[in-house]
């Protein structure tokens, strides 16, 4: 599976996720790989998960230095669920100017 990502979006929660010590591997938080991957393949950007799931990790991670934002958060939760769980292949989508 794959997810169309920029290289500079990809490697920024790339950073995140190790300043922070986190990995998703094996969690079940946000549901089963299964679920994850129906929700994936409807939507790349998982936006079924409810916004208000991310709240209680935001307090956490913000507290960590990790995220300036709830919506960054976000992104960044979605993208260890990508990465992480579902286990997509980034595919990068750089675009020149």
């Amino acid at each position: 599976m794959k997810n169309k990502t920029t290289t500079e979006h990809y490697h920024k929660y790339q950073r995140i996720k190790k300043n922070l010590g986190v990995s998703f591997k094996g969690s079940i938080l946000f549901g089963s790989k299964k679920s994850l991957i129906k929700m994936f393949i409807e939507d790349n950007n998982l936006n079924q998960i409810p916004l208000h799931n991310f709240d209680s990790m935001f307090f956490i991670y913000n507290k960590k230095g990790g995220c300036k934002s709830l919506a960054e958060c976000t992104c960044f939760i979605k993208h260890c669920l990508i990465y992480d769980i579902i286990g997509a292949e980034p595919e990068f989508i750089d675009y020149e100017d």
